[in-house]
């Protein structure tokens, strides 16, 4: 949306206006499930959204001779992990110390990574050879490994939280009617919905 704010008590105004057309939806609950772009529209309704930590992250899709689809996620520190990707034969690579390429504590996700001239900025091989050189300690199979694409793009965590690394998921509600749900992991994507389902309900 364009513009979010209050109209009457607890009822919202969404408005999806273009330049060609005005479109706007009257609603009794707005559940924020925009991820790096959820403080943005929380700053709209007139409220001070909570630091962040953002991170511009790169995942490497990576090509592995002979190797039969299967996951294996090294786990406990700079853990790092292969993924079947799709229905391909490729594989993601992830390494937690070498895919984040750039961070901020913010309320908003920094504006210059949505410029092209950041996302040239970087050299995908440059981030995927020290991913492979640390994660072929525990994977081998990865000494004959190719990069052959690469995924990228922002992340919101915790702020505050190196030693522990928490990644909750949590729907808050910062005013009537008007949740906000943080993404952690998927594993907890049932009870988030639940949750979601609960509060709105009331209403």
């Amino acid at each position: 949306p364009h513009k979010s704010h209050f109209a009457n008590g607890t009822d919202y105004v969404i408005d999806f206006s273009t330049e060609a057309k005005s479109q706007f939806w009257t609603c009794n609950a707005v559940v924020n499930c925009a991820y790096t772009d959820q403080n943005r529209l929380t700053a709209m309704l007139g409220i001070d959204p909570p630091t962040r930590l953002f991170e511009y992250t790169v995942v490497p899709i990576i090509e592995i001779p002979g190797l039969a689809r299967q996951a294996i996620t090294i786990m406990d520190g700079p853990f790092c992990s292969i993924q079947p990707y799709g229905f391909t034969d490729n594989f993601l690579l992830y390494h937690a110390k070498y895919a984040v390429v750039d961070s901020a504590v913010s309320k908003f996700c920094p504006t210059v990574w949505s410029e092209q001239s950041f996302r040239d900025g970087f050299d995908a091989q440059f981030s995927f050879e020290p991913m492979r050189a640390d994660a072929v300690r525990f994977i081998p199979v990865l000494a004959n490994a190719r990069m052959v694409g690469l995924l990228h793009g922002p992340r919101m965590v915790l702020a505050g939280v190196d030693a522990t690394d928490a990644r909750p998921s949590m729907v808050e509600q910062p005013l009537p009617g008007y949740l906000t749900v943080f993404a952690g992991k998927v594993d907890h994507a049932v009870w988030t919905a639940d949750d979601v389902v609960r509060l709105v309900s009331t209403l």
